[in-house]
């Protein structure tokens, strides 16, 4: 499909060839100016515990005991590079920083070129402008600062598989990034997926040789990761999910703690098993959780629908977008039999009282009509509407949380959202026959509504961050409020976190010492070894001794513990007892550790000494005197 003579645009100032290329510049630059500038002054310090994690992983992969690392659901790709990276600044956030905005900056980038590919100029534009003012990717250049690569070298196959003339060379380095992205995060692989049913359906008639190329240089990319899992644990694949079901599952199975401890203490320990509610939980997530993360069912902000105020617009949009690259005129009967379809799903779903799963209903007739259109496609459009479904129906396995864990196929719906614009807008400005159908009316429409994309995500995307970085309230409607950098709003913020790691760097031998703590960030900032705990493991009526020596926590929270810990420990060899205890008050904490927040309490041992307290913050610091 093609806008290239959509005339309501005809302007001499667009028929400059050169003036979207030079306009996707600026956007490239105000996009990488902006997060550098909050990124490295306004998130300053900063926190990050799970960046650290990988930080610490890697470092002990590569210059200590690594047969001790254990990363449940990642490949050890990430750590290794962020630890090697960070030889040459020292300095673990500003490392992770750089590459995070560097390879943000490279996603806005490529998606001009990628949607270049396959539509034009002027949609390329407005895809990578929705990109750019993207609130949750903003937040993962600054904040999160792990999947930007590993999403980046995705959108780098993007880019080669969606070229009009696909040659051998595009499938080779169509395989070598994919395959580089999944040495860093497990999604690659059903992008991969999705790239074989695609070569399969598009080449099957010589013989299967770009599908065979393909998998040969992605197992090529992939090689060293697989050698490294074989050398060190005797197997290829050394992760289980069962960690991150226990985190990201509505239904729980009891058994899935299980499975975690026996993989951190054996690598014949098996996988996890498909169950009853295994099956539960991914029909959950596949037909409202997930979808929920791109379209909004549910008013909250853990999305990145097209507008992100208002619920259920993303569905009329994206799925309107993806109806218009079906490029054929759907007849009547089609319309009352896929109707037909759809109702007797609702009907279902009213019976069983399961109306939360409506999108049932909506995506299922969506499916059918896309499947009989598939030879109408244009084959540069094909691999990205398959590789989207693959992946949204293997990650359905796990409940998302977060909406940069769809970020492997952030492209598509942006880019179904610009074709909806710029495609479906003046198609039912058309069908609905308004009083004036002048083209300087539907450009007029078209660029009001595109004005009120780009407002409402940098509203949002303010208040996102300034509710990650200020510990602030998310309120879009009151955004000219005072927001102050650095002051506890009953959560600790990185100043405070930092000011106790700075204070605790000053101890004896610190380096040697053990550090006990919800939160990592304080080790790293003390320089100091750390032992994780969140203050709820262990059996309800033992003593403070008893917690900080681990007495009486079961097999999986010391399997938790020492998955997070510095040095990590997966065979539970060093049996660390820490030297100083940072106690977070929390309602959620054991009621015999509460009395820590008060200490002249008698009942607080003696060998304990306060040297730090922040009430505002619930953040006590005792020193441990061991004899």
């Amino acid at each position: 499909m093609s806008i290239r003579n959509f005339s309501n645009f005809k302007n001499p100032k667009f028929t400059n060839k050169n003036f979207e290329t030079k306009i996707s510049i600026i956007v490239v630059i105000v996009f990488f100016s902006i997060t550098s500038y909050v990124a490295f002054i306004v998130d300053n310090p900063t926190q990050n515990h799970t960046l650290l994690f990988y930080y610490y992983a890697g470092k002990q992969t590569l210059y200590g005991d690594r047969e001790d690392v254990y990363l449940h659901t990642a490949p050890v790709g990430w750590p290794i590079v962020l630890a090697f990276t960070d030889n040459l600044f020292n300095d673990a956030f500003i490392t992770a920083k750089l590459i995070s905005v560097f390879f943000a900056t490279g996603i806005v980038f490529l998606s001009f070129y990628i949607i270049k590919n396959i539509f034009d100029k002027q949609l390329a534009l407005l895809v990578q402008t929705l990109i750019a003012i993207s609130p949750y990717l903003h937040q993962d250049a600054i904040i999160r600062i792990h999947e930007m690569l590993p999403v980046f070298l995705i959108f780098a196959s993007f880019y080669f598989i969606t070229k009009k003339q696909l040659s051998n060379r595009d499938v080779v380095l169509c395989g070598i990034f994919l395959g580089l992205s999944y040495m860093l995060r497990y999604q690659a692989l059903f992008i991969g997926i999705g790239y074989v049913i695609f070569f399969l359906i598009q080449y099957k008639k010589i013989r299967l040789s770009k599908t065979i190329l393909f998998l040969i240089f992605f197992i090529i990319a992939i090689s060293p990761l697989l050698f490294y899992n074989l050398l060190t644990f005797g197997t290829l694949i050394e992760s289980d999910p069962s960690y991150f079901l226990l985190h990201n599952s509505k239904f729980q199975d009891p058994e899935w703690k299980n499975t975690f401890v026996a993989r951190t203490k054996s690598i014949d320990a098996g996988f996890l098993e498909i169950n009853d509610i295994l099956i539960k939980n991914y029909f959950y997530n596949l037909f409202y959780n997930n979808p929920d993360r791109i379209f909004n069912f549910s008013d909250g902000i853990d999305n990145f629908a097209p507008i992100p105020f208002i619920p259920y617009i993303g569905i009329f949009i994206i799925l309107g977008g993806a109806a218009l690259t079906f490029k054929r005129k759907i007849e009547k009967k089609e319309i009352l039999f896929l109707s037909a379809i759809s109702f007797i799903i609702l009907i279902f779903l009213l019976i069983t009282d399961n109306t939360q799963y409506f999108f049932i209903s909506i995506i299922i007739p969506f499916l059918i009509l896309g499947i009989r259109s598939i030879k109408e496609i244009e084959r540069n459009v094909l691999p990205l509407l398959i590789a989207s479904v693959c992946f949204f129906v293997m990650a359905s396995i796990g409940k998302i949380h977060h909406p940069s864990d769809f970020f492997a196929i952030l492209l598509i719906p942006y880019a179904l959202t610009g074709l909806f614009i710029l495609k479906g807008i003046p198609k039912i400005i058309q069908f609905i026959k308004l009083p004036s159908t002048k083209p300087v009316w539907t450009k007029t429409i078209i660029i009001f509504i595109i004005a009120i994309f780009i407002i409402s995500n940098l509203i949002f995307s303010y208040e996102l961050q300034a509710m990650f970085l200020f510990n602030d309230n998310f309120d879009w409607k009151d955004i000219f409020r005072d927001v102050v950098y650095g002051h506890d709003y009953g959560v600790p913020t990185a100043v405070t976190l930092k000011e106790i790691g700075d204070m605790l760097s000053k101890e004896p031998d610190i380096t040697n010492k053990y550090i006990m703590s919800p939160d990592i960030n304080i080790a790293h900032y003390a320089n100091s070894k750390f032992v994780y705990a969140s203050f709820t493991e262990g059996l309800p009526d033992s003593t403070i001794t008893d917690y900080i020596t681990r007495q009486g926590w079961s097999d999986f929270d010391i399997a938790l513990s020492n998955m997070d810990s510095v040095p990590k420990d997966r065979h539970n060899k060093y049996k660390p007892v820490p030297d100083y205890l940072v106690y977070v008050s929390s309602e959620h904490n054991l009621d015999y550790l509460k009395i820590l927040s008060d200490s002249t309490h008698p009942q607080i041992p003696k060998n304990f000494e306060l040297i730090y307290k922040n009430e505002k913050s619930g953040i006590f610091v005792y020193k441990i005197k061991h004899e």
